[in-house]
């Protein structure tokens, strides 16, 4: 539902559109304190950044590292949750990378490792299409890594 909606945008947000996105992301993300910092770290009102920052996305003038960077530059948000937002925006494009991810597979919560993540996310999902003709975009990718690591991460988070 939360893809659905970022897909329904249009092309450029307004800052009411970018603040629904972002409540509707962040609550999706279970991130119900990220949603109380994003409004206290802007003045109860982070529409006007966050629609700044989503729509150099959507008009590709930011790369993976400036798309998250920027995102990380807004009071409120970092690794995690702008990815959030990136890849219910553009899921062929991007994809989360959260703690789980991050403790799973080594990835930095940085835009450096963010970049390298997406990078070889990519590799990845070229390399399904090659060999099995399978085309799926890089937020379905992680989704299922996800999903496979959660367990172990919580394992080794439980038996410390």
């Amino acid at each position: 539902e939360v893809e659905e909606f970022g897909a329904g945008l249009p092309e450029v947000l307004s800052p009411d559109q970018a603040s629904e996105f972002s409540r509707i992301v962040c609550y999706w993300g279970g991130g119900a304190r990220v949603w109380g910092k994003l409004n206290a770290g802007n003045d109860g009102d982070p529409g006007m950044v966050v629609a700044g920052w989503l729509n150099a996305v959507k008009a590709g003038k930011l790369n993976d590292e400036e798309a998250i960077e920027a995102g990380c530059a807004i009071n409120g948000l970092g690794v995690s949750f702008a990815s959030k937002h990136l890849r219910m925006l553009q899921p062929q494009r991007f994809a989360v990378l959260d703690e789980v991810l991050s403790d799973g597979f080594g990835f930095a919560l940085n835009r450096r490792g963010f970049a390298f993540f997406l990078h070889e996310l990519r590799i990845l999902q070229a390399s399904l299409k090659e060999r099995s003709g399978l085309d799926i975009d890089v937020a379905t990718l992680e989704a299922g890594l996800f999903m496979l690591v959660r367990q172990a991460v919580r394992a080794r988070t439980e038996a410390a």
